[in-house]
């Protein structure tokens, strides 16, 4: 049975990472995983335990910004609860018409901000190619009512920079550099950006692997950090409710029996366990970014987190009944 993210939050009673007891990392465990990580040309990888650093592992010893991919949907919807948080946004269930007007009149009125973010809009691959990415997105057809059908879709999502830029007044880059990164304490990032200026949504975040880790701590903390509540237990709850198209996926992150997880095209990983309070991060970067052998031999996808959960034996975690929910896509 999937254990529920803030359930396991709550049993752990809000975990922070000033709690010092945690169950003790398995030293082969660990050796395992990083020499795995190693073997599939990782270029970064980093475990936390309770809010401390057991690993942090750069293979080449250059510390650096390292494109996350698709893991930039996931941050993508931090600032969506963040918007949440703050009252910025009163619901999930807004429908996207509200953001933009063309659609109240046809088959895409129905379509909400839910929808984009479970990939269950409907909206088929775009006929034509604009250089802003949301006017790409907002001219795809419609090919299935909206929230029957998971596809996953790296250009409806484009439309939340713009959904942001609306409810915050600022560019989504800026909107999560304020409002998360910085009380995070996170100064080193760089978002890619569209032909028009507008960030990609789809994959243009590049961060350092402990930078990403701190993304991965604010969620196993219940979404406080330094006593400032930055996320708050209801949208972490909507985080990780699994959509009704695919029951695997939660909003823009893929859900895990015990945990959250997001993932990138070759091999780009942020693994959150909260019953075993593991933060794991894996990056790399490959010699072609377009190869899709590369992404099958060096993704890490299938084994990342059987072997991020042998770190704490299922007898100290309580978690003896939890088993893999097979394979998330590499995006």
């Amino acid at each position: 049975m999937r254990l529920p993210l803030l359930a396991v939050l709550l049993l752990l009673g809000g975990c922070t990472s000033a709690q010092p007891a945690q169950p003790p990392l398995v030293a082969a465990a660990l050796e395992r995983l990083v020499a795995e990580a190693a073997a599939t040309q990782s270029t970064a990888i980093v475990v936390r335990q309770g809010g401390r650093e057991a690993v942090r592992r750069w293979f080449d010893e250059r510390p650096r910004l390292v494109g996350t991919q698709s893991v930039t949907k996931s941050v993508a919807a931090l600032a969506v609860g963040r918007l949440l948080t703050i009252g910025a946004l009163d619901s999930l269930d807004v429908p996207m018409h509200r953001f933009f007007p063309t659609w109240a009149h046809d088959g895409r009125s129905a379509i909400t901000l839910r929808h984009v973010l479970t990939h269950s809009s409907g909206l088929g691959p775009p006929e034509v190619r604009y250089p802003s990415a949301v006017a790409t997105a907002l001219a795809a057809p419609l090919v299935a009512a909206p929230g029957t059908s998971f596809r996953y879709d790296g250009v409806t999502v484009q439309l939340v920079a713009e959904v942001v830029r609306q409810l915050a007044g600022k560019p989504l880059d800026r909107f999560v550099g304020d409002e998360l990164f910085a009380p995070l304490g996170i100064t080193r990032w760089h978002w890619r950006t569209d032909a028009v200026g507008l960030p990609d949504v789809s994959g243009g975040l590049a961060l350092a692997a402990e930078d990403l880790a701190t993304v991965g701590q604010l969620l196993l903390d219940g979404g406080t950090w330094q006593g400032k509540q930055l996320l708050s237990a209801a949208f972490l709850a909507e985080l990780q409710r699994p959509s009704q198209a695919q029951p695997r996926y939660g909003l823009l992150w893929w859900l895990e029996p015990d945990g959250i997880r997001a993932n990138g095209w070759q091999g780009q990983h942020l693994l959150v366990l909260p019953a075993k309070k593991l933060v794991v991060v894996r990056l790399r970067e490959p010699r072609d970014l377009h190869s899709q052998e590369e992404n099958e031999r060096f993704g890490f996808h299938e084994a990342l987190a059987p072997l991020a959960r042998a770190l704490v034996p299922a007898r100290l975690d309580g978690t003896a009944g939890a088993s893999g929910a097979g394979r998330s896509p590499g995006r």
